[in-house]
This record gives C-alpha cells, structure tokens and sequence, in this order.
C-alpha cells in the first residue's frame, strides 16, 4: 500500500479528529494490528487486543469517521484495513483556531460524504433500498447508531442532494445510451424502481 490520505485546510474538524486518534492509545493499537496483520475483522481484533468487541467496534466506528480505515466485506463478515500508509494533513490555522464557528458546517459535509459512501455500497453491492433504514446503514457504514441515524436524517432531509447524486448517473448513462427504458435506467443505476 503506497497511497495516502490527504485532509485539507477546509476540514478542520477531520483534522482535530485525527489528531485525537493519533493520541488515543487503544486506536493506535488498533492501527498497529491492521498494519502488521493486514486486513481484521473487530472479532480478530478483539482477541488480539484483549479488549471487548463493543470497545473495538466503538474505536472502529471513529476510525472509519476520519478516513484512516476502510471496511470491506469477504462473505459475510466485515474486515478492516488501513486507508493509506501515509497522511497529508494540511493546516489553516486562522479556520482550525476558529474551529467552533465552523463545526455545524463541517458535520453536515461529513454527514453528506457519509451518505454518499452509502448510497454507492448499496449500488455496488445488490442495490439501493426504496427504505433506507439506520441498522443497515450502520451496519453498511460500520457506523455507531448515532452516526446512522445522523446520516438517515441527512437523506431525509437533503433528499435533493441524495438524488443530485444519482441524477448525475443517470444523466451520464443517457449521454452515452441516447434511449433508455426506465427499467434498463433503474437497472443500471442499481435502484429500486420507486
């Protein structure tokens, strides 16, 4: 792995959650067995750490938040990986110093980046509900409950940008197709016909 996490100026709130999680004991113990072992599930970690599977899956769930750690699924189980080897953080330091003034701003950004990881696990992986509900997006996401119902809120309410998103697609695929039926749309965008 040679590929790296970049965090820019405009994410200051990413920015002080790495910092935390490169100060938090148990989640750089977890970074250390992801490195040494290659891809775990919270399980294997579990055992390896000595520590609760609730504690791991509560450190996992912060990891995923901040982009050090990616979820893949062999079969049925969930495994972790490290997200990069390395990390490019850039620093503004009149917006970092001025961090609280732009926090509401910064989780809905987030929230919205979550939202659209989902939208495209569910496309890429049998596709995407008509009811999007908080257990499988949590367990989708490997998100704690209260971040999944964050995100299910933000699909509620931002339904614009939720389907912005798809339009995209589907405008994409008219380009190229010139006429498509809605069943060969819905198809290929890997929705629900609803």
């Amino acid at each position: 792995m040679t590929n790296k996490l970049y965090i820019p100026g405009e994410r200051p709130l990413a920015t002080r959650r790495l910092l935390n999680i490169l100060n938090s004991g148990p989640k750089i113990a977890i970074l250390k067995a992801l490195q040494e072992k290659g891809s775990l599930t919270a399980k294997k970690l579990s055992k390896i750490l000595g520590v609760r599977i609730s504690t791991i899956l509560s450190h996992l769930s912060d990891l995923l938040k901040v982009g050090l750690i990616v979820m893949d699924y062999a079969g049925r189980q969930k495994k972790y990986r490290l997200a990069a080897d390395r990390i490019v953080v850039e620093i503004d330091l009149p917006l970092f110093l001025h961090l609280e003034e732009r926090i509401e701003e910064e989780k809905l950004r987030e929230i919205e980046e979550l939202a659209l990881r989902y939208m495209n696990a569910k496309r890429s992986n049998g596709g995407l509900p008509l009811a999007i509900t908080v257990k499988d997006v949590a367990s989708t996401l490997g998100l704690d409950t209260n971040t999944a119902i964050e995100v299910v809120d933000y699909i509620n309410t931002y339904t614009d940008r939720f389907i912005e998103a798809l339009a995209r697609d589907a405008i994409s695929l008219l380009v190229q197709e010139k006429e498509v039926t809605l069943s060969q749309l819905v198809r290929e965008l890997n929705i629900h016909l609803y």
